[in-house]
């Protein structure tokens, strides 16, 4: 195959924001030798050229870039093996942001596809980051943001990207998360392509058991299906979703996170077939009668032929 280089048409930002998704998403990276100094190559042999160790040849911008990631990767462990709560996405804009995190660090990572510098603000929110003195720095590129109303607003260059670090201290995941989920179908026989009305309810509890009320953050999205209706809210409580169901049918699964942890239960709607009426609703299908009509015509039948038989 072509060299990623070669099929970004020789520009390199392109594989500089390849890089940052690449060494900051789940999963581990796999670099090929020479990409990481910009070396080009076409359909093999032409791809596994000889390796420029002349320095003079090397693209430092990309040398650099993976050079940092790297560090930033080893230093934080929310990035190798943290969880992942995507943010914000706008394809128009061509935007990707989400959040990395574990027991120890938080980090905010954004992408901007485009070839046009843009302005951007992201909900950080629902990863838990809130307002006052909180501030996020870039590793990557240097420089503070602040947050405002749970939403960071920062300067993203074409084909570029940023990996902001929270500046929390301690513990970043509440330990006391224990929260139940019941979900109330509103109509239990919907098409398979319809939509559902759910009843999702979201109560966290404090270590003794007891439910901790207002303040708390709630985030919903539909991981399986589609949510119609907000998929934020800001305390707990229950809450109407209108869910609609993947095109294949089946369930629609809802994930939910508390003050940006990820909850290990979710809200899983069924969408049956309106013809099939579920278990134990004790409906004869409308051919059944039919059975004794038949046997007493095929009753008759007989007796009519046997005596012609006999002749």
């Amino acid at each position: 195959t072509y060299r990623f280089l070669t099929l970004a048409g020789g520009d390199w930002r392109k594989v500089r924001e390849a890089a940052i998704l690449q060494m900051t998403y789940v999963g581990p990276p796999m670099i090929y030798y020479g990409d990481e100094v910009g070396m080009e190559g076409a359909l093999d042999p032409d791809n596994r050229r000889t390796f420029p160790w002349n320095q003079t040849r090397w693209n430092r911008n990309l040398h650099d870039t993976y050079t940092k990631l790297g560090e930033i990767r080893r230093n934080y462990t929310a990035l190798r093996t943290g969880s992942i709560m995507t943010l914000y996405r706008h394809n128009a804009r061509q935007v990707y942001a989400y959040a990395r995190f574990d027991e120890t660090h938080r980090l905010v990572v954004a992408v901007n596809n485009s070839d046009r510098s843009q302005i951007v603000s992201i909900p950080v929110w629902p990863a838990g980051i809130g307002n006052g003195t909180r501030r996020l720095t870039d590793l990557l590129n240097g420089g503070t943001y602040a947050v405002t109303d749970g939403t960071v607003t920062l300067t993203l260059g074409a084909y570029d990207g940023a990996v902001l670090l929270d500046n929390v201290t301690g513990s970043v995941l509440p330990p006391w998360i224990d929260t139940g989920v019941e979900v109330v179908v509103s109509d239990p026989s919907i098409p398979a392509n319809g939509r559902a009305t759910t009843q999702i309810e979201v109560t966290p509890l404090d270590p003794a058991g007891n439910p901790l009320g207002s303040g708390q953050d709630v985030y919903m999205e539909a991981t399986y299906g589609r949510l119609l209706d907000s998929v934020t809210e800001t305390t707990p409580g229950t809450y109407a979703q209108r869910l609609r169901a993947p095109d294949s049918g089946g369930k629609g699964i809802v994930t939910i996170w508390v003050n940006g942890v990820k909850l290990d239960e979710e809200a899983v709607v069924t969408f049956r077939d309106p013809l099939d009426p579920g278990p134990g609703c004790g409906v004869v299908p409308p051919f059944l009668p039919l059975f004794p009509l038949l046997g007493m015509g095929l009753l008759l039948l007989l007796r009519g032929i046997v005596p012609i038989l006999r002749r």
